[in-house]
């Protein structure tokens, strides 16, 4: 998840496993499609990274982690869900506010 000197060929084999995966920055993307419009090794590289990777989505059964992981991934992450009666009532009171001071 970093940029990559995409002319050297170990760091462009990493990179077509982050593209497949998803984790290249929007810049890195584009930089990396860019160059994967024009060269059939990198496609033929992509490709075999799909195809290894493709494993994971056949051979494995899913499994759902606990809710606790996913609060505490939102925790560190700074995602603070606001559960959805706590936004309306926050909404309604702003409206009634609004009604009360601009009206």
């Amino acid at each position: 998840m970093h940029d990559y000197d995409l002319s050297d060929v170990e760091q462009r084999n990493q990179a077509a496993a982050e593209y497949v995966l998803g984790c290249l920055s929007t810049s890195g993307k584009a930089r990396f499609e860019a160059l994967l419009a024009v060269s059939h090794d990198l496609q033929g590289e992509v490709e075999q990274w799909r195809e290894h990777l493709d494993i994971l989505n056949t051979s494995l059964e899913p499994v759902q982690p606990p809710k606790s992981v996913w609060k505490q991934i939102s925790a560190r992450a700074g995602m603070h869900r606001t559960p959805f009666r706590e936004r309306r009532n926050r909404a309604s009171e702003g409206a009634r506010e609004h009604r009360a001071g601009g009206d």
